[in-house]
């Protein structure tokens, strides 16, 4: 993001008192978004301190009380739009929060399918990855239509096959969306067909190792690469040369749910479940701690607070109508 952004977006998301009145941020301050399923918490981390110093959950979302429970257990946390929002996914709806005033400013609910991540497009829809649920609604790439004056969505506009869909991403230059299947990375083209947003399968790669399910897919900072994680391994994707070099970890990180990496000074991060799908604590790639939380929570997925120009614009902006 532009730096003059994210300081206005992390000073006024203090001057809203969120912060356990800390002051805003210099710049050594290295933020971590967390999707933590024990309170059901968007929250973000001071990787310095180890203190949370913003979360968002239902019990003070302002949402009615019959759509509160589509957020339970998020599982995606995505900052989009510059550092001021956040997208995310949950066991039944996805959203996007302002980090402001903790608003969430468009939402709707995922039908079901078990969602685990989700891509904001770039008119300002938005892609779903459901994975296997035993429900119609699994295995599925939804596209939502997002109205910022009418809303929750209910259901999608248009409706794909996807079987494991754990991970989607807006590829900025090359155009096109990149989501994995159980055995495969696909690409799709994205636009209108008769008005309708739509999505055209353009190529389908084969993992790499005949690896198989897949997880996390999520840009490398500052590189033209994603990262990806398999049930054994870690590697980056290059769309340029449609090729993957497995990155070396510490030998006891496997089943990672998500990695992340920021400019030099910042480890890669990844999430090693500790207990079944969760850890309380995000370590870096040689299995340094980076950021441990109480031993109650659940994290589920980690990402640095930092910019993603392999997506999104250097000036990402949200839509005048909000």
């Amino acid at each position: 993001m532009n730096k003059s952004i994210f300081i206005i977006a992390v000073s006024l998301l203090f001057a809203v008192g969120t912060a356990v009145g800390r002051p805003a941020p210099d710049k050594k301050t290295r933020y971590i978004v967390l999707a933590e399923q024990a309170r059901h918490y968007v929250a973000i981390a001071d990787a310095a301190t180890q203190r949370i110093v913003w979360t968002w959950d239902v019990s003070k979302s302002g949402l009615p009380a019959e759509h509160r429970n589509w957020f339970n257990c998020p599982t995606e946390i995505k900052p989009v739009y510059g550092g001021l929002c956040i997208l995310v996914v949950s066991n039944g709806g996805i959203g996007l929060i302002r980090i402001a005033d903790h608003r969430m400013i468009w939402y709707a609910a995922s039908g079901g399918g078990f969602p685990h991540s989700a891509e904001v497009l770039p008119d300002g829809n938005v892609a779903v990855a459901c994975s296997t649920s035993n429900t119609p609604a699994g295995d599925k790439l939804k596209i939502y239509r997002v109205d910022y004056d009418r809303f929750p969505a209910t259901e999608a506009v248009a409706v794909y096959p996807l079987k494991s869909g754990h991970n989607v991403v807006w590829d900025r230059k090359n155009k096109v969306l990149w989501a994995t299947a159980y055995t495969t990375l696909n690409a799709y083209a994205y636009g209108l067909k008769e008005g309708v947003p739509a999505l055209t399968l353009r190529e389908s790669l084969p993992l790499p190792d005949g690896g198989a399910d897949p997880h996390d897919l999520f840009p490398a900072y500052g590189e033209r690469k994603l990262w990806l994680t398999t049930s054994e391994r870690l590697y980056k994707f290059d769309p340029k040369r449609k090729r993957f070099d497995e990155v070396a970890v510490a030998d006891e990180l496997r089943h990672l749910k998500s990695a992340s990496s920021g400019p030099s000074g910042y480890p890669t991060i990844v999430l090693r479940p500790t207990e079944q799908w969760w850890s309380n604590a995000l370590v870096a790639i040689d299995g340094a701690p980076v950021y441990t939380g109480p031993e109650y929570f659940k994290i589920y997925k980690g990402r640095w607070l930092l910019d993603n120009t392999f997506s999104y614009p250097k000036n990402h902006r949200l839509p005048a109508k909000r």
